[in-house]
């Protein structure tokens, strides 16, 4: 998703000839206007100082660009929808409904140490990214049924890649998290 900023371009001419451009791009409240400003009669001012004969002329120019925000910035879209799929819960709440339709309690049930809240906020900000479904069952108590979504069984293979790579990957982990600990604790008491 492309962002629009405008750019303000300044040149400066001495005797018809550009010696200098500088720009300046207006990110938040127009700040780049006062700062082009205030470059300009810094600029102005050095060459004044300096001596600089000839006659002084400036142009300012606006130009409106298109930017690609890089992967993984704060202004990168993927960069929330990843954090809200990878946190602790998404993906094992994915992972339980995977097998099919199921109440709250039963999901909870299903992952010890969840409390009621996250599971809540969890399974609310999955619906609102439509990768799960949720449904009023009209029975006496009321009943509320989750449900994966197509969008969100298409992040079922990557998740079972991912828990694979987990298990089998595990004793290399723990081999590595003990020789850091190790040499943690030799530091610790030199």
């Amino acid at each position: 998703m492309c962002r629009v900023v405008e750019v303000v371009i300044i040149r400066f001419y001495l005797d018809g000839e550009e010696t200098i451009q500088f720009a300046c791009i207006a990110m938040r409240d127009n700040k780049a206007f006062d700062s082009a400003d205030r470059y300009c009669r810094y600029i102005l001012y050095t060459l004044g100082k300096s001596g600089a004969v000839g006659r002084l002329s400036t142009q300012k120019e606006i130009i409106m660009l298109e930017i690609e925000p890089l992967c993984f910035s704060s202004d990168c879209p993927s960069r929330a929808l990843f954090d809200q799929i990878a946190d602790k819960w998404s993906m094992m709440v994915l992972a339980v409904l995977d097998d099919g339709p199921q109440r709250f309690n039963a999901v909870r049930r299903r992952l010890q140490g969840v409390t009621q809240k996250s599971l809540t906020q969890c399974l609310r900000r999955l619906e609102r990214n439509g990768l799960v479904s949720r449904e009023v069952i009209s029975f006496s108590p009321v009943a509320v049924q989750y449900q994966i979504t197509p969008l969100g069984q298409t992040l079922q293979q990557p998740f079972r890649a991912l828990h694979e790579w987990t298990v089998t990957k595990l004793p290399e982990v723990d081999a590595a998290r003990q020789a850091f600990d190790a040499t943690a604790n030799e530091t610790t008491n030199s």
